[in-house]
């Protein structure tokens, strides 16, 4: 199966509206038969997870031992454990066949510069990376305005059923 890894916020809760969001659309890509890797604790992370917990599909969490007060959230399935932080974050990015891009503060910035800056330097492939909300789109352009066309897999996207249209289609001219 191919798995699409999750970034976002990890402290969101659980009253928030983008939380109810994430876990439509990891309900979404669970049906439509993606796997879904995130961080594997809370917030984005968590809704995605419970969302896809309908469905029979692998729920990865790739959690550090640089975090010992956290534990990976209850719908989880599978735990990849790393033993830093900047580990499970090149296995998020190496396990994703796409990414999505939730709001978030530094974290989900280093992961979003991390996808781009391994892509530019040609030392991952090419993959989509569609950003949910609003918050993305002027910082990726403000820093890198002068190369806007090597980074045409950067998608701004916030309705579920053309984000899964849009993976279906990344995954599909990838094989």
């Amino acid at each position: 199966m191919t798995i699409i890894t999750i970034f976002g916020s990890g402290t969101l809760r659980s009253d928030d509206k983008s939380y109810d969001y994430a876990t439509e659309l990891g309900f979404a890509l669970a049906k439509s038969g993606f796997d879904i890797a995130t961080g594997g604790y809370g917030g984005i992370m968590e809704a995605v997870h419970k969302g896809a917990s309908a469905f029979d599909t692998r729920r990865i969490g790739v959690i550090t031992n640089d975090f010992k007060d956290k534990h990976a959230n209850p719908f989880v399935t599978e735990i990849i454990k790393t033993k830093d932080y900047l580990e499970r974050l090149k296995t998020l990015v190496k396990i994703g066949s796409a990414y999505i891009v939730f709001d978030g503060s530094w974290g989900t910035m280093l992961e979003i510069a991390t996808v781009i800056a391994l892509t530019d330097r040609e030392l991952t492939p090419a993959k989509a990376l569609i950003c949910v909300g609003d918050k993305w789109q002027p910082i990726i352009d403000s820093i890198d305005s002068r190369n806007r066309q090597s980074f045409t897999n950067i998608i701004y996207e916030n309705k579920i059923e053309n984000i899964i249209s849009l993976l279906k289609e990344h995954v599909a001219n990838n094989k």
